[in-house]
């Protein structure tokens, strides 16, 4: 049995399927009882990852923080080999929570045959990794309309001292881009922004104290002018770069949202 491993960011929801491999055997019963930090992984919920078979019924809950159960029996004993996801497991990732890893251990891993006998199992463990998030704005504004588009970032709790993000998006629609600082960046960091070519939109700012702090929030801005003939509809705002150092030179591991301009009528 296999519980899966996952990404997210605090406040993302993230899904981790659960496999069985019954190396051929006939499986009458599942259970399944999963462990994990409560506090960083909240509103677990279970579902069957696989078509509901004939005859079986199937059960999850939550009885405590920390825990997620799964049943699954044929009422028939008659059972049927497994071979891939049989559950899954959601969970919302707390805000507050710190970057890393989160364990998901499967307390109990039980799968009984139609002859009533628990088979030999081998169970490997799963892992949400919690990850710094950046997000890019998105905004509406009609053409000739000068729009603005926040970047923030949240590092989920972990000290950073440097950040680069390099936008990448259609420069004929989205002309004249200029970077700003955002409220959420420190007011002593080292702050440069350029746009070196058409459609990009660089950024970046760090800590010259080499010290650094958590961030969680705007960091960067940029302002566009939408052209006068841009075409009604989505332009995207690509992250082609996102990239945030620790107080230790290490990268984070960063989740990216991209964001877009809608260019709407008058």
């Amino acid at each position: 049995m296999v519980v899966g491993s996952t990404v997210g960011s605090p406040e993302e929801v993230v899904r981790v399927q659960i496999s069985l491999d019954s190396a051929g055997a006939t499986v009458a019963s599942i259970q399944v009882n999963l462990a994990f930090d409560g506090g960083v992984l909240t509103s677990p919920a279970g579902a069957i990852s696989t078509a509901l078979p004939e005859g079986w019924v199937f059960e999850s809950n939550s009885p405590a923080a920390g825990e997620l159960r799964f049943v699954l029996l044929d009422l028939t004993a008659v059972g049927q080999p497994f071979n891939g996801p049989i559950f899954e497991a959601t969970f919302t990732i707390d805000a507050g929570a710190p970057a890393g890893d989160v364990s998901i251990t499967a307390a109990v891993a039980e799968a009984v045959d139609d002859a009533g006998m628990t088979l030999i199992m081998t169970v490997t463990d799963g892992i949400v990794t919690v990850t710094a998030a950046l997000v890019v704005g998105s905004t509406v504004g009609s053409p000739e309309e000068v729009v603005t588009v926040q970047i923030s970032l949240d590092s989920a709790g972990t000290t950073v001292s440097l950040v680069q993000v390099n936008l990448r998006f259609n420069g004929v629609n989205l002309t004249s881009p200029v970077g700003a600082r955002g409220t959420a960046l420190p007011a002593a960091w080292f702050f440069i922004s350029n746009s070196p070519a058409t459609g990009e939109l660089r950024f970046v700012s760090l800590d010259l104290a080499g010290m650094g702090q958590p961030i969680n929030g705007p960091i960067f801005e940029a302002t566009f002018t939408i052209d006068a003939g841009a075409p009604l509809g989505d332009v995207s705002i690509t992250a082609e770069v996102a990239t945030a150092i620790d107080d230790a030179g290490v990268a984070l591991i960063v989740t990216v949202t991209n964001g877009v301009v809608t260019v709407a009528g008058p």
